[in-house]
């Protein structure tokens, strides 16, 4: 007897007791459907389908089924009304201990209620493609799909393909994963993946929330729209950590994903970090990642620098547009970002950052990025700040200003001596700084801010080397007083520290040259002796002057 034949000779009776039907049920099910989860129930067309409606299912007449009886083929039906598409969905896991690959035909799934996986199950969700497979979800303050939680965590992979998600009420998340840490090396992908309201009411409060991905997670073409023209205080994707002992998240990919209208596109939380035993997120490359019409990019704010070490963080032809700052980081290293585009269109962060602050953060590098502002008032464009700061390093960088800016880069005076260096910056635009483009507060290394204190005359020059050390020559008319003493004075607040004082008597008269008898670097000037007799009281002499300090 083939198995269809078996199948057909089993009683409703015995259909409905799933301990006896299950094994079978299964192999039907994969024998006979392109797509198994049809054989289950599902339909997909996107209207609504509640269990009272249906008149036949799994094979049974199911006309006038009382819940008692759905329960028989869907134990986690609770009324009449429930949903078919979810029950089927729901059904196809909780028959499949170890998971399984969902195929979702084209059409429009209809989920009243969560759906729930975890444990030891792989889930893989495969649709046609966007605007062709589609998922509805109507349970306000729901979470669509569940996968582990905080006492059942999930060991299993959570793959995602070639689908739309669209909340129809103000949902939750459209998923949670909660990992255990000891899941496969990449446990956690999505592929051509939208999340897309189609009204101006719905949305997902947070998009996708991830924890403990010990192993590995690479999404791409990942596209996350908020509420349209509105600005949610939320944030799309998120990656907390937790204080268990393990590690909260390890490397991390993201290419060709963008979000709209969130608070911040991705935020990496820190929480309750108290023991050198426990680790946090590491290793994030984003590659065209893009965050617009919210408040930032890329948010990772650690409560605790002794105990959470948080690395390796590459930001590569990126984007991004909102009121700042684009990335907020604190107690990171290794961080750089490169070739992306940072547009400022508003202000309205109490702190008057717009585009980067870093609070204790080590090697950070900003390097070759364009910076453009349309509007707004107050902005710094680089604030940093803490004693814990290290290494940090803006180079090449183009700005275009046309606000209302504070400055482009303010160090804090409790940032330590020499760790934060800015070269190279070329600045365009009508755009004011109130406070000039620089406000180094501690002795950094910011050619901008030389630039600024240097009047660039014909005859003044100055130069940063690679150690941070500020050449600044000068060759000047002077005249002398009756002991031989001429004061030239540099640019005031150039210096903190001079180092070497070089002075030369361009005139040479007498083959006599000059050298320097006080350096008095406290009032930005030094004073030179000429040898004695080579000048009269009030007459004029050349002077070449290289100073070099910090």
């Amino acid at each position: 007897m083939d198995i269809n034949a078996k199948f057909n000779t089993i009683t409703a009776a015995r259909a409905r007791d799933l301990l006896g039907v299950t094994a079978l049920l299964e192999k039907k099910l994969d024998k006979d459907q392109l797509y198994p989860v049809q054989a289950l129930g599902y339909i997909g067309d996107g209207a609504s389908h509640p269990l009272r409606s249906i008149k036949f299912c799994q094979y049974l007449n199911t006309d006038g089924f009382t819940l008692a009886q759905w329960k028989t083929l869907f134990p986690r039906a609770t009324s009449l009304d429930d949903e078919i598409d979810r029950h089927a969905i729901q059904r196809f896991f909780d028959l499949r201990p170890k998971g399984g690959k969902l195929k979702l035909p084209a059409g429009t799934a209809r989920i009243d209620k969560g759906i729930v996986t975890g444990g030891d199950q792989h889930v893989a969700i495969e649709g046609e493609g966007g605007y062709l497979t589609e998922i509805h979800f109507y349970e306000a303050n729901g979470t669509l799909w569940q996968h582990g939680n905080a006492t059942t965590k999930a060991n299993g992979v959570w793959f995602v393909n070639d689908l739309m998600v669209r909340p129809k009420a103000v949902c939750a998340a459209a998923f949670n994963v909660w990992f255990s840490g000891n899941q496969p090396v990449y446990c956690h992908t999505m592929r051509n993946v939208q999340f897309c309201p189609n009204d101006g009411t719905n949305y997902f409060i947070n998009v996708a929330i991830t924890r403990k991905i010990a192993r590995g997670l690479d999404w791409q073409n990942v596209v996350a729209f908020g509420r349209h023209f509105f600005l949610l205080s939320t944030d799309a994707f998120i990656f907390p950590g937790t204080d268990d002992g393990s590690v909260a998240g390890n490397t991390y990919n993201f290419n060709n994903c963008m979000t709209v209208g969130y608070s911040y596109g991705w935020t990496y939380e820190y929480v309750g970090f108290t023991s050198d035993n426990s680790h946090c997120h590491e290793e994030g490359q984003f590659y065209n990642a893009q965050s617009y019409s919210g408040v930032g990019l890329f948010k990772a704010v650690n409560g605790n620098y002794n105990y959470a070490p948080s690395d390796n963080w590459t930001f590569t032809c990126c984007g991004w547009q909102g009121t700042g700052p684009a990335l907020q980081c604190q107690y990171l290293e290794h961080v750089r970002m490169r070739d992306t585009l940072l547009v400022n269109d508003k202000t309205t962060d109490a702190g008057r950052v717009s585009f980067f602050n870093f609070l204790d953060c080590a090697s950070v590098i900003l390097d070759a990025n364009e910076i453009f502002s349309v509007e707004g008032t107050g902005i710094t464009a680089i604030y940093v700040g803490g004693p814990k700061t290290r290494n940090i390093k803006l180079l090449n960088n183009d700005v275009a200003n046309y606000a209302s800016w504070d400055q482009y880069l303010f160090v804090h005076a409790n940032v330590p001596v020499r760790q934060v260096e800015e070269r190279k910056t070329a600045f365009a635009g009508t755009g004011t700084y109130a406070q000039g483009k620089a406000n180094v507060a501690t002795e950094q290394i910011s050619e901008t801010r030389v630039a600024q204190l240097v009047s660039g005359d014909t005859y003044e020059t100055w130069d940063v080397n690679a150690k941070g050390d500020v050449t600044w020559s000068k060759r000047c008319f002077v005249s002398v007083d009756v002991n031989g003493n001429a004061t030239i004075f540099f640019p005031a607040g150039l210096f903190r520290f001079v180092r070497m004082i070089e002075a030369t008597n361009m005139n040479n008269t007498n083959g006599v040259h000059s050298w320097v008898e006080v350096a008095q670097y406290n009032t930005g000037g030094v004073t030179v002796r000429f040898a004695n007799g080579a000048y009269t009281a009030g007459q004029g002499a050349e002077v070449a002057l290289r100073v070099t300090g910090w």
